[in-house]
Order: C-alpha cells, then structure tokens, then sequence
C-alpha cells in the first residue's frame, strides 16, 4: 500500500537534492506550487501522467518516488536507507566487492547529438538513431585515437525520452543536421552489463547504486542534465567470439559533502 507521507518526504528530499524550488518544480510541469507543497506533506500524489514528467525532471525512477522504504540495504548487517545526509561507518562495502564497480571521470565537451526521441519510436527504420547511427559509425572510422569511449546513449530513468551522443574535440563540419549539445561531465560509477539484456540491465544498475550507497565517500548524483548512460565497449572481434556485447552502465556520483 502507498505511503503517501514518504513518498511526500521523497519528493522533497530529491527536489532539494536537484536544488529545485517547490515554484521552479512545479513551473517545470505546468502545475501550481500549492499542488508540489501537497505532494510533500502527502496530502496528494501526482497524477501517473504527471508521476512519470517528475521523475524525468528529478532523474529518478517512479518507485523511487513511490516505494523509497525499498531503498533500504543490508551492508555488514546494518540497515540504512538511502539519505544524502546519512554518512555509513567506514568499510560498509565488503572487500569482495570493493572493485565490482569502478569510479571514472569524464571531461565536460561538446557532443554531436541525435536529440531527445522518445523511446516508444526511436529505433523505428528511418527514425533518427538510425540517421545518428550512420554519421557516427562514418565519422568514427576517421579519428586516429581508439584510447577511449566518444559515445554514449542516456536519457531519464523513467524511459520518456532516449538520446545518443558522441564527444569531439572540434565540432565536424558535416554533422547531416544534428545538434550539438555541451556535455557536462563529472565522476561516475561504471560497471558492465550485457548489451539489450533488459534484465540484465536492470540487475547491474540497481547494483551500482547499492554500491555507492554503501560507500563511505560517494553519493548519486542527480543533478540536472547528467544523466545514466550506455556505451557498447566490446570490439567486434570479440562480440564475434563470445556471441554478446558488453556494455558499461554509468551512474552519475558526486563525493559526499562536496
């Protein structure tokens, strides 16, 4: 059964966490302040149309609005629930699993995009990941370095939306009409999945988020425009010899009390 008082206390703990106001978040999805201020005290709950716009703008899923009592974990036999004010005892995660994800930092750059499609028509034939697709499989074969990932494809945890992005140095004089976009960088928490095994995916991300809660030093970062990515890392030599691609999930993190 729902908990509306914390689902109400969830809502405003993440929309604090995105540095939103109960005004700004509500002129972010058409709504009234008063309506937001309802959804906090759990004197109401959005509409599911209107539950799934939150999310996207919080860059959270649904039941991490709906059921956050889930988001409790068993660390070194001592429960805690997912807080960016709480800070663990030290170790809280288990030296086998101490290197199950490792933690990046990608350069803030300029991305050539394939904008923002929604998720329901964007790999239909024709449809604009497969237009992005082809510029970028092009465009790739032409740099001369190979030493890291250039592209990703991220969007909202809700699923409303997908976009893909590779990052160049300069933008390309041929882009076939795509946009542009700045990325923004920052730490992630990286671990690998198989490529289009839904659950599979679903596995590895809610395992990297566990992860960084049970650190001592990390927390999710869910800030505006950082979003969780994929990037397919295996060379076509060896999807032909294990029969999968491999692709690695990254979570947006920040250092706690950064």
């Amino acid at each position: 059964m729902l908990n509306t008082e914390q689902a109400g206390a969830r809502i405003a703990q993440l929309r604090k966490q995105a540095k939103f106001t109960q005004e700004t978040l509500a002129e972010h999805l058409g709504v009234s302040p008063q309506a937001v201020s309802k959804w906090e005290t759990g004197a109401a709950m959005p509409e599911v149309a209107l539950l799934c716009a939150l999310a996207d703008v919080l860059h959270c899923g649904t039941d991490d609005i709906l059921r956050p009592q889930e988001r409790v974990l068993q660390a070194d036999s001592t429960a805690f629930a997912y807080d960016e004010t709480f800070t663990p005892a030290p170790a809280k995660i288990k030296s086998k699993a101490r290197n199950d994800v490792r933690i990046i930092e990608l350069p803030a750059c300029k991305m050539v995009s394939s904008g923002r499609v929604g998720w329901d028509v964007a790999f239909e034939p024709g449809g604009q990941m497969e237009r992005f697709d082809k510029w970028f499989n092009a465009y790739d074969k032409t740099r001369a370095d190979r030493f890291f990932p250039r592209d990703f494809m991220y969007g909202p945890e809700c699923g409303s939306w997908v976009e893909w992005g590779f990052a160049v140095t300069e933008i390309p004089a041929d882009i076939d009409g795509l946009e542009v976009i700045d990325f923004p960088g920052g730490l992630f928490a990286v671990a690998v999945s198989v490529d289009a095994d839904d659950k599979d995916h679903g596995r590895v991300h809610n395992g990297i988020k566990e992860w960084v809660m049970a650190s001592n030093c990390y927390a999710l970062d869910i800030t505006i425009d950082r979003y969780c990515m994929g990037h397919i890392s295996t060379p076509p030599k060896a999807r032909d010899v294990m029969g999968y691609h491999q692709m690695d999930l990254y979570v947006p993190i920040q250092v706690k009390g950064a």
